[in-house]
């Protein structure tokens, strides 16, 4: 197997699944690919094209206009299908539909997600700051992280 390297330089480990392992040097190990699969890829590109007519008659049925006036501005307006969409959306946010007020807000400012972590058999999670912890509590994490069965990799 070849060696691999991360795009600033560092070097890759993975573990016998062919996961990467997390400080391997891995920008995003085990983590979401940070520019999207191909499908992600497939819509950042239809949303790059220009807006066609056929789009701006359907956004002219999605906005109420009827004046192929209208229609022919909104090629002017919002040069591509990114645009159109992104209007669309904001008017029918302004007509008070809520599914797309709140879309434009998750857009816009982002919530974070929410993770729940647990210690040892679900109860809480224990911490402390490095140097804090007596021998005793010391000894009882080293106790509790030897116990734990290392994953099958067969």
């Amino acid at each position: 197997m070849a060696d691999e390297t991360s795009p600033d330089g560092k070097k890759i480990t993975r573990d016998a699944s062919g996961r990467i392992l997390a400080g391997s040097g891995a920008l995003n190990p085990g983590g979401r690919p940070k520019s999207g699969g191909p499908f992600t890829r497939r819509f950042r590109h239809i949303l790059e094209q220009p807006a066609t007519p056929d789009l701006c008659e359907a956004a002219a049925d999605v906005l109420g206009l009827t004046d192929p006036g209208e229609i022919t501005a909104l090629i002017e307006k919002f040069p591509t299908f990114g645009d159109l969409l992104a209007h669309c959306t904001a008017r029918r946010a302004l007509h008070g539909q809520v599914d797309f007020m709140r879309e434009i807000g998750d857009r816009v400012d982002p919530k974070p997600r929410r993770i729940e972590v647990s210690g040892p058999g679900g109860g809480p999670v224990r911490g402390a700051i490095a140097g804090s912890q007596s021998e005793g509590e010391r000894e009882e994490a080293a106790d509790y992280f030897e116990s734990l069965e290392e994953p099958n990799t067969e």
